[in-house]
């Protein structure tokens, strides 16, 4: 017991005069942080690929996206230091010209032109197919995460 307790009071100085400590928390960046500081020393970073609508770019993405990959990434749960997301923007129950009028996507059920779940479903699915300028722009070229934690440049 005395030994253990040893232990983390050397642990905890050791931390404690060093001054610094291994991340313990992951972020969420985006366009909304563009024109502030990223958070330091991540232990993983989300990053939001697009404006907050499909077809709106996130003017900040290469240096989010940089931000992010220097994150050390969580071994359990498994997080790799890099993620990323895509808000589709769903307009709900607002008219808008390219809203579905028809289909089936399981589970889902039809979509009848009104809003539902499988024509926000639909919606969605027509969003991130849609090639925008945030798909078309380059990153700087740096090794990129794969599965598996080899690095492909």
């Amino acid at each position: 017991m005395v030994a253990l307790a040893f232990v983390v009071v050397v642990g905890v100085l050791s931390v404690w005069i060093s001054g610094s400590s291994s991340p313990t928390t992951g972020y969420d960046v985006s366009y909304p942080q563009c024109s502030g500081s990223y958070p330091s020393n991540p232990l993983f970073g989300i990053v939001g690929v697009n404006g907050g609508l499909a077809s709106n770019a996130n003017r900040c993405l290469s240096g989010e996206l940089d931000w992010a990959r220097d994150a050390r990434g969580q071994k359990r749960p498994t997080q790799p230091p890099l993620s990323l997301y895509i808000d589709t923007g769903n307009p709900g129950g607002h008219h808008v010209a390219d809203w579905p009028s028809g289909g089936t996507a399981l589970p889902y059920g039809s979509c009848n032109g009104l809003l539902t779940n499988a024509c926000s479903y639909f919606y969605g699915a027509q969003r991130a197919a849609t090639p925008t300028a945030w798909s078309l722009r380059s990153t700087p070229s740096r090794p990129r995460p794969r599965p598996g934690g080899s690095t492909s440049s």
